[in-house]
């Protein structure tokens, strides 16, 4: 689990707005499951996961600091204590790592990119929106 064992200070929220394709509560914590097949492209978009309502959906999270907590405590928390298979793990760790150092209030989104030249992969990243629809 690498990163996982580590004290995470930052988690990733909702805002509704129909507008962003947001469909959860404001303030709901967010999770992301992964797509089991991505196409071969430049990008895919991808979308985060309510916690509380897991079908709702939000294109876009929000950086909140709150106090620091264990991947445990929020698979215990906010995912109910359901163990994510290791590839869920692998992107709830790409999620936390990517938004450890933004500011809280960041707006963020998650998008597989096409990686490599001889061996073409899908990886999955989490990045800094620097523009979005707004409420």
């Amino acid at each position: 689990m690498g990163s996982l064992n580590r004290q995470f200070r930052k988690l990733l929220v909702g805002k509704y707005s129909p507008k962003n394709k947001c469909a959860v509560e404001d303030g709901e914590v967010l999770s992301v499951t992964p797509r089991r097949d991505v196409p071969m492209k430049e990008h895919v978009a991808h979308c985060f996961r309510g916690t509380r309502n897991r079908g709702s959906r939000c294109q876009y999270g929000w950086v909140k600091e709150v106090e620091p907590f264990a991947y445990e405590d929020f698979v215990r928390v906010h995912l109910l204590g359901d163990q994510p298979d290791a590839l869920t793990r692998q992107h709830l760790e790409v999620m936390f790592n990517s938004i450890q150092e933004l500011p809280g209030g960041t707006p963020v989104a998650a998008t597989y990119s096409c990686r490599g030249v001889e061996h073409r992969t899908m990886e999955f990243t989490v990045h800094k929106v620097f523009f979005y629809r707004g409420n």
